[in-house]
């Protein structure tokens, strides 16, 4: 991956995760409500998976403020899945080098998977190297960070439960 995040301040209570979808594109979005602070860099980071998936990740004020899933991959329930334990709270901020606007494009590997009767999520890379650390973003949202900066995995609790089964 060409994209690189590290971790930020720590985010506070005022972060708030907002989940909608629409039904009839069937896209979920994910998105940080009370973003105040920051530098004026906006921009989205499209992936898009060999197996059909297409997820976009939504910058603001340079810090990872949303997620969309535009297309669908399979989606594999995994009974008792649960987020990382422990982690340290803060934001996740894209790594310098990329203008105040910006439209980028990767291909990346991921899967989602979900825990049944529950609305947890897990987006997880497939070829994010080495040992990750997770970041609390806030109330239902933590990111596994790989050492060398990327993605390893997005965990979204709380979403609604008519979302994709």
């Amino acid at each position: 991956m060409d994209v690189l995040f590290e971790r930020g301040e720590p985010s506070g209570e005022r972060m708030k995760l907002v989940f909608t979808r629409d039904e009839e594109t069937d896209i979920l979005a994910a998105r940080l409500e009370g973003i105040e602070t920051g530098p004026p860099v906006r921009g989205t980071v499209e992936w898009s998976s060999p197996e059909g998936g297409l997820l976009m990740l939504d910058i603001d004020h340079g810090i990872l403020a949303g997620v969309e899933i535009v297309v669908w991959p399979e989606v594999t329930v995994i009974p008792g899945l649960e987020p990382p334990a422990g982690g340290e709270n803060g934001l996740v901020a894209i790594a310098s080098g990329h203008g105040e606007r910006f439209a980028l494009e990767e291909e990346v590997p991921f899967a989602v998977r979900r825990n049944e009767g529950r609305g947890l999520m897990l987006i997880e890379v497939d070829q994010a190297p080495g040992p990750c650390s997770a970041v609390r973003v806030c109330r239902g949202f933590v990111v596994e960070l790989a050492a060398n900066g990327s993605i390893a995995a997005l965990w979204l609790d709380g979403m609604p439960h008519e979302a994709h089964d």
